[in-house]
């Protein structure tokens, strides 16, 4: 199941933080929603509902200077679940977010913004998805793996986004050899 969700409650866990290459990193955090509930006349506590929350790039690095366990926050994002059975045959169910925003719940707290300066555009590419972002280093990978299986000199080439020339080891080339390298990668096709 896939849909886009907004969920209030509060981070569970210590943030974690993985480097994911030039554009920025992932920032990983669980989130626990309690419900209130009435029973009887009463209201108490529902069942928590635990979710798996994914930043990535810019907003991962917000998010990990601004967000600590036990912070109330709200998160909207495109929610997916995964079903599976234990060992013993029992049915589980997890719940991940992939966050496109975070906020402290401002219902229950008082916080501070600071408003970022923008990158330069060559610094972060602005991708739709984080799977057109795979979709792209496996097509960069394939180019790269391209040129080392092709035959004779190993040729130089572009990059699958047609930026920066690569040789064939995936070093970037200078902008001097750029057109020396797409005169190799001709000659070898």
């Amino acid at each position: 199941m896939e849909a886009q969700v907004t969920v209030a409650g509060n981070v569970g866990t210590t943030l974690e933080w993985r480097e994911v290459g030039p554009s920025g990193g992932r920032a990983v955090f669980s989130l626990a929603h309690t419900p209130r509930v009435r029973r009887d006349g009463e209201w108490s506590d529902g069942e928590t509902t635990w979710y798996r929350v994914t930043c990535w790039r810019r907003l991962a690095e917000h998010v990990r200077e601004s967000v600590r366990s036990g912070q109330p926050v709200v998160v909207g994002g495109r929610l997916t679940t995964q079903r599976w059975q234990t060992r013993d045959g029992a049915p589980r169910q997890d719940f991940e977010i992939e966050a496109q925003w975070v906020a402290h719940d401002l219902r229950l707290g008082t916080t501070q913004f600071t408003k970022m300066q923008p990158r330069p555009v060559a610094d972060e590419p602005q991708f739709e998805s984080d799977y057109e972002a795979e979709q792209r280093a496996d097509e960069q990978s394939a180019v790269r793996q391209a040129a080392l299986d092709a035959p004779g000199e190993p040729p130089a080439v572009r990059d699958a986004d047609g930026g920066q020339a690569v040789d064939a080891d995936g070093v970037i080339l200078d902008a001097d050899d750029a057109p020396e390298a797409d005169d190799r990668a001709a000659r070898a096709a």
